[in-house]
């Protein structure tokens, strides 16, 4: 899974996700850092429908992005989903490992589930359903 680290986020770049999410763990732990805003959502996940009630702003290069907060993975604080890849004119150079937003090129990092630095650095294992009845067949 391709990752940027930044000095307070280790964000999952998903293009394969409609939404952006940050750990609700991470935002209420550092509360003074954050505006919290109350708003009702719900979406799909592997494992069926997921909701939740606040979001935040985040600003990546100046720009806002919407953040729902949800404690989605252990190992990422943020998702970035693919229309906000889009709005940050991300360019992805899958050849050198790199991505670039406006100005600044940022090297990708890959999660091997031995390397992201947490407080715990491990992965629960969980038994996952996967639903299929969204795929186009």
């Amino acid at each position: 899974m391709p990752y940027l680290k930044t000095k307070d986020y280790y964000i999952l770049l998903d293009t394969g996700s409609s939404i952006n999410l940050i750990s609700k763990t991470y935002v209420y732990k550092n509360k003074r850092k954050f505006e919290i805003f109350k708003e009702n959502f719900e979406f799909n996940t592997a494992t069926g429908k997921t909701s939740g009630k606040e979001y935040i702003i985040l600003r990546i290069e100046k720009i806002p992005i919407k953040c729902y907060l949800f404690d989605f993975h252990v190992n990422f604080n943020v998702l970035i989903g693919n229309p906000t890849l889009k709005q940050l004119n991300l360019v992805w150079n899958v050849g050198e490992d790199l991505i670039k937003i406006k100005e600044k090129t940022i090297k990708i990092n890959y999660f091997k589930n031995d390397g992201c630095q947490n407080e715990t650095n491990k992965m629960e294992i969980q038994r996952i359903e996967i639903r299929t009845n969204h795929v186009n067949r």
